[in-house]
């Protein structure tokens, strides 16, 4: 067990018997908790930019703000869980275990609620423009508002096709599915197809745009003005690209894993796989580079402005390098035995051999 401060910046307590513990303050810029037992639960926060809560025993759950931008819960055993406010521009719940539910304001654009279990219900404000509720069941219900212009109650028995001026356009089947092209003074397009599916393209100003494929997957694309971009699939997995303002990138796979990238304003790079392992990339500020892999073993590279690097391997060993400010150096073997090399502004230097248990240590000073 390890405990190392390095001026206040770095904090690291390392339990090698079957899980690492650690808690890493770069800074105040990075606090993680690591219990590689089974799981792996991180807390990270980049300059108050990226905060994660990450268990990977069965399950993710993540809680994101970047710069009060993005704010994610998922939960990966059987379905993902969302909540997303970039600048209050877009807000999401997301269940992909039967269905899918989501609340979503753009700029206060676009609010909709969609389950996708055997049917479709939605409510879309582009604006006050555009508001909707469909059913999609066995008919097609709607209320369409374009400017106070238009207004539309359609029950489709077998089907109802209708092309109404240039604000809204629409083409109706519902005799086993229901396409839709909605343009609401170009706010507004969508195209819907609710057999065993549904399809959206919705483009709110150029705010939000996606594509939702609720029969076996969810494919979304939002851009909400250039802020969060995400492609969702719910079959088997979850794919999200995440751009708030060029602080936020994820791609999410919850097949078998989870992979993601994360950039919030170059501070925070991740790449996250939760199949059997963990391997992390972050970058905050060029202060903190870690490298994860929680199969059977860890390895981390940790930078913190040149003060801390880090190689973790727990699979049967540790081995950690530690510079801080060319003030800590450390390798670590937690297999049988623990060898350090500690180097405090040339004050102390440590080689400790644990070869059974912790009694048989041997210090050299």
């Amino acid at each position: 067990m390890m405990n190392v401060d390095c001026g206040n910046k770095v904090m690291i307590n390392v339990d090698c018997g079957n899980q690492v513990m650690m808690n890493v303050d770069c800074g105040n810029k990075v606090m993680m908790n690591v219990d590689y037992g089974n799981k792996v639960m991180m807390n990270v926060d980049c300059g108050n930019k990226v905060m994660m809560n990450v268990d990977c025993g069965n399950k993710v759950i993540m809680n994101v703000d970047c710069g009060n931008k993005v704010m994610m819960n998922v939960d990966c055993s059987n379905k993902v869980m969302m909540n997303v406010d970039c600048g209050n521009l877009v807000m999401m719940n997301v269940d992909c275990g039967n269905k899918v539910t989501m609340n979503e304001d753009c700029g206060n654009k676009v609010m909709m609620n969609v389950d996708c279990g055997n049917k479709v219900m939605m409510n879309v404000d582009c604006g006050n423009k555009v508001m909707m509720n469909v059913d999609c069941d066995n008919k097609v219900m709607m209320n369409v508002d374009c400017g106070n212009k238009v207004m539309m109650n359609v029950d489709c028995g077998n089907k109802v096709m209708m092309n109404t001026g240039n604000k809204v356009m629409m083409n109706v089947d519902c005799g086993n599915k229901v396409m839709m092209n909605v343009d609401c003074g170009n706010k507004v397009m969508m195209n819907v197809d609710c057999g065993n599916k549904v399809m959206m393209n919705v483009d709110c100003g150029n705010k939000v745009m996606m594509n939702v494929d609720c029969g076996i997957k969810v494919m979304m694309n939002v851009d909400c003005g250039n802020k969060v971009m995400m492609n969702v699939d719910c079959g088997n997995k979850v794919m999200m690209n995440v751009d708030c303002g060029n602080k936020v990138m994820m791609n999410v796979d919850y097949g078998n894993k989870v992979m993601i990238n994360v950039d919030c304003g170059n501070r925070v790079m991740m790449n996250v796989d939760c199949g059997n392992k963990v391997m992390m990339n972050v970058d905050c500020g060029n202060k903190v580079m870690i490298n994860v892999d929680c199969g059977n073993k860890v390895m981390m590279n940790v930078d913190c402005g040149n003060k801390v690097m880090m190689n973790v391997d727990c699979g049967k060993k540790v081995m950690i390098y530690v510079d801080c400010g060319n003030k800590v150096m450390m390798n670590v073997d937690c297999g049988n035995k623990v060898m350090m090399n500690v180097d405090c502004g040339n004050k102390v230097m440590m080689n400790v051999d644990w070869q059974k248990s912790n009694d048989e240590c041997r210090l050299w000073q």
